[in-house]
């Protein structure tokens, strides 16, 4: 996978372009400066992606691979989630939303929206360091 840091890019459908906002818990973007991943190492497709955005519910995630096939109802078991210092976390997603941005340069990547699956005691803390990171950022 390959991306430089402080892209950004064009979202089509969903709340981020005046959707309907269907979460139960909010997501907050990514901060530029952390570069937090994905990785799919089982399950019906394996894939590296950029986390976009993060909260208790899900995520959202940039896939540059035009070969990865993603479908909305997939399930992936055991996705990784890398976090700079933490451990990574691993949950079992479902994709909810799948849609296509421009990034900077043009490159036309996928952005899938995805549900935790039985989120536990690691996501509440990846969400707490998260939350924190985003805070000293803003500020």
């Amino acid at each position: 996978m390959t991306h430089a840091k402080g892209e950004t890019g064009h979202h089509t459908g969903g709340a981020a372009t005046g959707g309907a906002e269907r979460r139960r818990s909010p997501r907050h973007p990514a901060p530029k400066s952390l570069a937090l991943t994905c990785r799919v190492k089982e399950g019906p497709v394996k894939f590296e992606g950029l986390i976009v955005d993060l909260g208790p519910g899900g995520l959202g995630a940039i896939v540059y691979d035009a070969d990865v096939k993603l479908e909305v109802g997939m399930l992936l078991p055991r996705v990784e989630i890398e976090f700079p210092g933490l451990s990574p976390v691993l949950s079992s997603i479902e994709v909810r939303h799948v849609g296509s941005v421009t990034r900077n340069g043009g490159v036309v990547a996928k952005r899938a929206g995805c549900r935790f699956i039985a989120p536990g005691s690691a996501i509440d803390a990846l969400m707490r360091k998260f939350l924190d990171i985003g805070r000293k950022s803003a500020g």
